[in-house]
């Protein structure tokens, strides 16, 4: 990116080879990598922090990014993961900025981005064996930390544990103080469970709908909503949803701060179009028969 370093410093689990470029080495420990990660910014010599995971790599940056450093905004950069895009907080001024790194595992800054820069970093998937076991000690030491119950529901949704996902997430949506985009999509994912997985359909739809009051702009809600209604073979209404999805979602900013399912912004909703217009063609045969 043009952009030399003036400072290189890393944390590690593992014995690592020394050379001058390197500043300054932390060990990580696995149940306390903020800690960690907070003591690499203590021992920077530099105003500004650029952080990046050992599992990614900078695709795009069309921002020259010494331009920016006149301003002490907290930058977030676009987290590229498979179809999923996230926005994260990597570049700040540390000196006007009071960034802290607060879980222990799943390692999170206390702020926001102030500002999106179009600037893309691929995230190689990544399986960590002892990630549920952290979570537990996590979620032991600090019951009442709401991100050790976000985690921790996330963890039980991708093992396909659906009762343990809705028991966790209904206690961190309970305990919020107030609503904010980790929250939203928390109730999306719950809406999901509700209406694909269980056939829940009046339950999903009140989900959803507060997810669409928060941000009509997200296509993925509207792609959601579409699904469910083909969950309860309702196709002509699925089809305005995924054509709302479509329209709504082309009107939406990359420079936003909200995730991106990239899929559901054209050829998600495209495909399903076209199969509840079979399914509707189908239906129009046999009454005719």
């Amino acid at each position: 990116m043009s952009l030399e370093p003036q400072q290189i410093l890393i944390g590690t689990q593992s014995p690592i080879k020394i050379d001058s470029k390197i500043a300054g080495v932390i060990e990580l420990n696995t149940d306390k990598y903020n800690e960690g990660l907070n003591k690499l910014q203590e021992i920077a010599q530099t105003d500004w922090i650029l952080y990046l995971k050992d599992n990614e790599t900078i695709i795009q940056c069309d921002e020259y990014i010494p331009n920016l450093l006149i301003n002490n905004e907290i930058y977030g950069f676009q987290v590229l993961q498979d179809d999923v895009i996230l926005k994260e907080p990597r570049l700040w001024n540390k000196k006007s900025n009071k960034v802290i790194f607060k879980n222990p595992v799943f390692e999170k800054p206390n702020v926001e981005p102030t500002k999106m820069l179009d600037i893309i970093i691929y995230q190689q998937a990544t399986t960590d064996p002892t990630a549920l076991k952290r979570l537990d000690l996590w979620k032991n030491k600090m019951p009442l930390s709401i991100d050790a119950a976000y985690y921790k529901a996330f963890a039980a949704l991708s093992a396909r544990n659906f009762i343990e996902f809705k028991r966790i997430i209904a206690h961190y949506l309970f305990n919020l103080a107030k609503s904010d985009i980790p929250s939203v999509m928390a109730r999306y994912y719950l809406a999901l469970v509700q209406g694909v997985v269980e056939n829940n359909t009046s339950e999903a739809i009140k989900n959803i709908v507060i997810c669409l009051a928060e941000n009509p702009l997200m296509a993925e809600f509207w792609c959601l909503l579409g699904d469910i209604f083909v969950k309860a073979e309702k196709f002509e209404e699925a089809i305005e949803f995924y054509e709302n999805g479509m329209i709504l979602g082309s009107r939406r900013l990359n420079s936003d701060f909200w995730p991106m399912h990239i899929s559901k912004y054209e050829s998600y909703p495209k495909e399903m179009i076209d199969k509840c217009k079979k399914a509707l063609g189908s239906a129009e045969t046999y009454s005719n028969v």
